[in-house]
């Protein structure tokens, strides 16, 4: 009789049971000779393998067979772990960091993660990230969101402050079939010297004067001076051009590689000044909203989610004026080119910018004169 792995204490009958359904003696010699597959598996194994290590509902995510059973055995021991998170991320080409709601908010469970950068794709990349990182955490936990560069949170009474808040909920958007909610945001900044034809065709050109700023030395004709006398000359110029430039409503516009329009998007525009606090950061220094000496302006806009989607912007443009055709809402901020009339347009500055449905890019231009 084979060797028993019964205790000492086994009856008679369990002894006998044991020995009439041991197939240790039959089949062993047998199983010795089979070759051990799991390590080096022909192909014609794989498939078997992956079904019996439970490894089907990876498969999306690493197509190739071997990477899969070599890697989702590792990734199953960790599985409902941080770890499991990052390394199914790292499949992908992506890493991030994670963040857990707080325990005192009614979803405690839910968790947002920061990837290291902007996906490169709204589809497929949205739906592999969402597959592999709702396989990987905790059963109760959720993901509810993926963000990077453009991360606006939801108010929270006595907690945030309104005016970097959201009043509904998380910055982002949904998109058909992938649960988790999505905020990517790219920023493009450029410097930008307007000309002296750009600003005589805004009728804000005003002829300049010695940086001394000495009236004395102003050889202007007093027909076309509109300096305050209590003001230096040089100082007077840039308030004047400054004025007559921010009145004016502007919109950046996009145009593909063939140089026609993809759209407009409404644009902000300030007078600056350098100031080692201010809200702006351009061309190396800080600015800040500055109505009473300026020395710049600083004009911006920021597309929303979806504005162009599936086209590619090779220039931005800067337009003063202009707006919505009669019969459009005047408060709408992103304009297809039929529904765009008018402006003063400036010359285009060479971007590379690819608009997708779940980013915003923000165009920053630092105007001087």
């Amino acid at each position: 009789m084979s060797e028993t792995l019964l205790p000492d204490n086994a009856t008679p009958l369990e002894l006998a049971f044991s020995a009439t359904t041991n197939e240790t003696d039959r089949l062993g010699p047998v199983f010795e000779q089979v070759p051990i597959y799991d390590f080096t598996p022909p192909p014609r194994m794989l498939p078997w393998l992956v079904w019996q290590y439970g490894l089907g509902e990876l498969s999306p995510y690493l197509p190739n067979l071997y990477d899969l059973i070599a890697e989702g055995v590792r990734w199953q021991r960790i599985r409902g772990t941080h770890a499991s998170i990052f390394m199914g991320l790292g499949w992908l080409g992506y890493s991030g960091r994670i963040e857990e709601e707080p325990t005192w908010r009614r979803r405690w469970n839910r968790f947002q993660v920061e990837l290291d950068r902007v996906r490169d794709r709204d589809l497929p990349d949205l739906q592999r990230i969402d597959g592999i990182v709702s396989l990987s955490p905790p059963v109760r936990s959720i993901f509810s969101r993926g963000y990077a560069g453009y991360d606006i949170r939801a108010f929270i009474t006595s907690k945030s402050r309104a005016s970097g808040a959201i009043y509904s909920d998380h910055s982002g958007v949904t998109l058909p079939s992938i649960g988790a909610k999505w905020s990517f945001g790219r920023a493009y900044d450029f410097e930008r010297q307007l000309t002296e034809a750009e600003l005589t065709a805004l009728d804000a050109w005003v002829p300049p004067v010695p940086e001394g700023g000495l009236w004395v030395d102003d050889d202007n004709l007093w027909v076309e001076e509109d300096f305050l006398w209590a003001v230096p000359g040089i100082q007077a110029r840039r308030d004047a051009i400054t004025a007559a430039v921010v009145a004016y409503r502007p919109w950046l516009r996009f145009d593909n590689a063939q140089g026609d329009p993809i759209g407009y998007r409404r644009a902000l525009i300030h007078p600056v000044a350098v100031s080692a606090t201010g809200e702006y950061e351009v061309a190396g220094a800080k600015w800040t909203t500055l109505t009473s000496a300026p020395t710049a302006m600083i004009l911006r806009g920021r597309t929303g989610f979806g504005d162009g989607a599936g086209q590619t912007a090779a220039s931005v443009s800067i337009v003063f004026g202009g707006g919505p055709v009669a019969g459009l809402k005047s408060g709408l901020l992103w304009l297809a080119p039929d529904q765009f009339s008018g402006g003063v347009a400036l010359s285009g500055t060479p971007v590379s910018i690819p608009f997708g449905l779940t980013v915003r890019e923000r165009c920053t231009f630092l105007l001087t004169f």
